[in-house]
């Protein structure tokens, strides 16, 4: 399943993707699915789509990455680069 990137260039993803996250990926669709459909029926609001996930609460490890410059230009490569040799040690 292809995954692309919603930044210019789009490039497909998908190959940093791992059985576990594709499963996760799956789930997510099948939620979103099913509260559309509660969301079309009339049984929620359109509101239910904008709650919270639960992300802090189901996963007890996570790393947050924030990219500030003060200058007009992005590293996504260099970055990516950087926590790609950050995880592997």
């Amino acid at each position: 399943m292809p995954i692309i990137t919603p930044c210019y260039p789009s490039m497909n993803s998908s190959y940093n993707v791992g059985e576990p996250q594709l499963r996760r990926i799956r789930d997510e669709f099948w939620y979103a699915s099913k509260l559309m459909d509660k969301v079309y029926s009339g049984k929620e609001k359109w509101n239910a789509l904008f709650e919270s996930n639960g992300f802090f609460d189901q996963h007890q490890n996570y790393l947050q990455v924030r990219n500030v410059a003060s200058f007009s230009i992005s590293f996504p490569s260099v970055l990516e680069l950087d926590l790609s040799t950050s995880v592997s040690r």
